[in-house]
């Protein structure tokens, strides 16, 4: 029974790093080897040229002193036997240049094979011209039978050699004529039938040669062919009989022999010597192809190395970072026992991803039973302020009804006046209560089952205040508020105006005014103090919006989130704006839902409490 293992998934980051860097690496590879593939076609193809010319170069070795054993055969044979000696001389020039000569190619033995019955089979001129003109044209055809096509200059060289063939052909034929003394009709024939095929092929020359190789000829036509050279030449073909020494003309047709072998130098240098450069610079890209994909093989393991361990070490900060801050929050809520968490740690090591992973998670697990304890302990936080603002609560509606009993029956007024201000003081303490009941979302326990005007309930706000005698009411006749909410919006109001008192100077006033507006009951209080800035105008206004915990502000902003929780109870909308004088303005609109009817102004404004509401 066989267990198959499956490769882990997701891979590892190694691995994750590692692919890309593979399939690059192998694709770059592979566009080198196809480079590479290219330059070694190239350089082939450079190299097979050079190799080209250089065995056209070898066969001619071969037959330049063929072309020259010819002619002197060809005067042996005519009866001339003073070109006997240098007969003998040149065939010893052949054989040498023959032994040099690799003769494996199939066409090359075929011609030596040629040159031999040439040597020894040949009785008259007519019979020596056929073989060794036949061995030449074996040479010629076997040296130029692998020819690269698509390169001018290799047909350049082609052309030249075969028209220097049939120069050769055409001093030979007219150096036996001289020493025959006269042209046969044969061998006048045949001259002109080379003289045909010589100007056909210098002719093709001159069309696929470069402008280098039409000026080597041209020079070679001018110093090769003396005017003495070109009479002899004329004298031969018109048919007259020949004056002239046979070995003198010999030795005229060499030099025009020697300088159409040096055009054929030249042509085949113009060949060779680009496609040697080409091959050479065929071999530099190989060479830096091959270092460059050597550096690729090499270098991206290294690179992988590098970028995993780049990316793996954040990744292990992180993890370490995440583990100590887990075991910290740990040993914070567990009272210094944080060993389970570094047991976990310590345990969870199997990957990159998963070391996080599970760093990051203890972390959660940590935050998550820290906030848990946290909202446990806010709860029994807001529950112990609950059950504390209650007590307070009831203790000032005690002191308030004591108070109450006491003023019934004290008939001192100056007694009276102190337990007035008594009354008051109660009430701010009831107030105060009360507001930390609203921050813990508690709602008050005063409730009115009677509709209440609007002025009484500004004058209840007031009741509550301190330096009430500084605030004057100004209040238009509407409806009145509904009586489950007076003491929730009379909470409200006197936080607005104790603020309102709290930031104006002593001596200065507090105005409210009140009055119906489209089924709404507007009210606004004024102070002329010091002001605020519109960032601090923005900051207080989103307080009233209860945008803002009352946990982060400071503890002379809160009468701000009271109003803003009422407000947010109540329906009603809150806003500071800066006033037209100085100072700031708090607007209020109770909705139509706390009215006890619409409001429906059909009187002028009066003055309530014309000086202070006291």
């Amino acid at each position: 029974m066989t267990v198959s293992r499956r490769l882990p998934w997701p891979p590892p980051v190694r691995a994750r790093v590692a692919l890309p860097l593979a399939v690059s690496t192998l694709l770059l590879v592979a566009g080198l080897g196809a480079g590479a593939a290219d330059r070694l076609r190239a350089r082939a193809d450079a190299t097979g040229t050079a190799g080209h010319v250089g065995g056209v170069l070898a066969a001619q070795e071969l037959i330049h002193p063929l072309q020259r054993e010819r002619g002197l055969a060809l005067g042996v044979l005519a009866g001339d036997d003073r070109f006997a000696a240098d007969l003998d001389a040149e065939r010893r020039v052949t054989d040498r240049a023959r032994a040099r000569l690799d003769t494996a190619t199939p066409g090359l033995r075929a011609a030596l094979t040629g040159l031999r019955e040439a040597r020894s089979g040949a009785a008259t001129a007519q019979e020596a011209f056929s073989a060794y003109t036949g061995a030449i044209s074996a040479l010629l055809d076997a040296s130029f039978a692998a020819r690269p096509g698509g390169l001018q200059a290799l047909e350049a060289l082609e052309a030249i050699s075969r028209a220097k063939e049939t120069a050769c052909q055409e001093r030979a034929l007219v150096t036996a004529a001289f020493a025959t003394g006269s042209f046969t009709s044969a061998g006048h024939l045949d001259l002109l039938q080379v003289r045909a095929v010589k100007a056909d092929a210098f002719a093709r020359f001159e069309r696929v040669a470069t402008a280098t190789g039409r000026a080597a000829l041209a020079r070679a036509q001018q110093s090769g062919h003396p005017p003495r050279l070109a009479a002899m030449e004329r004298q031969a073909v018109a048919g007259t009989p020949l004056s002239a020494s046979p070995r003198a003309w010999h030795h005229a047709a060499i030099g025009y022999d020697e300088a159409l072998r040096s055009v054929q130098r030249s042509v085949a240098e113009e060949v060779r010597a680009p496609a040697l450069a080409a091959a050479e610079r065929a071999t530099l890209h190989l060479a830096l192809l091959g270092a460059l994909g050597a550096v690729l093989v090499l270098g991206m393991p290294v690179l992988g190395v590098l970028a995993s361990r780049s990316a793996l070490r954040p990744l292990r900060r992180l993890s370490d970072q995440a583990d100590a801050l887990a075991e910290q929050v740990f040993r914070v809520t567990h009272g210094g026992q944080g060993q389970d968490v570094h047991a976990q740690c310590s345990r969870r090591r199997d990957g990159e991803f998963a070391g996080v992973a599970g760093a990051l998670g203890d972390l959660h697990r940590s935050a998550v039973r820290l906030a848990a304890e946290h909202t446990a302990l806010r709860r029994v936080t807001t529950e112990s302020l609950v059950d504390l603002g209650v007590r307070h609560r009831n203790l000032a509606h005690r002191q308030l009804s004591f108070i109450g009993m006491l003023q019934r029956e004290e008939s001192d007024p100056a007694a009276l006046a102190r337990l007035c201000e008594l009354d008051r003081l109660t009430s701010r303490l009831r107030r105060n209560a009360e507001s930390l009941l609203v921050l813990a979302g508690k709602r008050g326990a005063r409730r009115s089952s009677e509709p209440v005007p609007v002025a009484d309930v500004l004058r209840l706000a007031l009741t509550e205040v301190e330096d009430h005698h500084r605030v004057t009411l100004r209040v238009v006749d509407g409806a009145p508020v509904r009586g489950a909410v007076v003491a929730e919006v009379a909470h409200l109001l006197a936080e607005l105006v104790e603020n309102a008192l709290t930031h104006s100077p002593p001596d200065a006033e507090v105005e409210v005014w009140a009055r119906a507006d489209e089924g709404e009951c507007r009210i606004t209080i004024t102070d002329h103090g010091i002001g605020m800035t519109a960032e601090e105008l923005a900051a207080a206004n989103a307080r009233l919006r209860g945008e803002e915990s009352f946990l982060v502000a400071p503890t002379r902003c809160l009468g701000h989130h009271v109003v803003g929780r009422l407000a947010d109870r109540l329906g009603v909308r809150v806003w500071l704006h800066e006033s037209l004088r100085r100072g700031v303005t708090a607007r209020v609109a109770l909705p139509e839902e706390l009215l006890a009817v619409p409001s429906r102004p059909e009187q002028p404004p009066e003055l309530l409490g014309g000086v202070s509401a006291r």
